[in-house]
């Protein structure tokens, strides 16, 4: 069971214990103990400052408060591997910037701390004029992911459609959809408010770069 929890087959849950692709803390085992299914990815955009508000200060936060506010936010505590995988992630994609003064991505837990993240220098480009990105879609300059490619509407529900087909293509691997929405042209405020609205449905603090 030990190594099935440390694998990241199962997801190890007692009280305030939340254990997932670690070693095996004593007494986690003890009474009470649950085995439940990995947990779910977390996405970058769940860690910006516009979802976790609480987690920010002044355009900068850290690793232990993205992981306590994003356990609010789930309602349970999110194991730190998970945690450290996706603040790998959002600074890869740019949607966080590793600070200067900042521990490494792959710090421990009892330095999560010291993990300081801000504001990607790019982010005001997502509300603002974008540039043309090597891929031929709209990105802020220098902000383009590798291997991102811009699909239209029709391509967006194929590619929905072909996902079943892709998770069991690959099902060792663990997929992740990078989405990003852009408008081009002048986009009234009332027509952003509305587009919001509907791409928060889809996923909460989903909205119109």
């Amino acid at each position: 069971m030990r190594k099935a929890v440390e694998d990241g087959v199962v997801w190890l849950v007692n009280g305030p214990a939340s254990v997932w692709r670690m070693p095996v803390p004593e007494g986690a085992l003890g009474d009470g103990a649950e085995l439940r299914p990995p947990p779910k990815p977390v996405a970058a955009q769940e860690l910006t400052e516009e979802t976790l508000p609480g987690a920010w200060k002044d355009g900068k936060t850290n690793g232990a408060a993205l992981t306590q506010a994003l356990s609010m936010e789930r309602g349970y505590t999110v194991p730190w591997p998970l945690m450290a995988q996706a603040l790998k992630d959002s600074v890869n994609s740019q949607w966080l910037s590793l600070a200067s003064n900042s521990a490494s991505l792959g710090s421990t837990w009892d330095q999560a701390g010291s993990v300081v993240l801000e504001r990607p220098s790019v982010s005001a480009g997502r509300r603002g004029k974008a540039a043309v990105g090597e891929s031929g879609g709209l990105f802020p300059a220098g902000a383009v992911p590798a291997g991102a490619v811009v699909l239209d509407g029709p391509q967006v529900q194929d590619l929905a459609e072909k996902v079943p087909e892709l998770m069991a293509a690959g099902p060792t691997a663990e997929l992740r959809f990078h989405v990003r929405v852009e408008a081009t042209g002048d986009l009234p405020d009332g027509e952003r408010r509305d587009l919001d609205a509907l791409l928060s449905e889809v996923k909460k603090g989903m909205e119109v770069g």
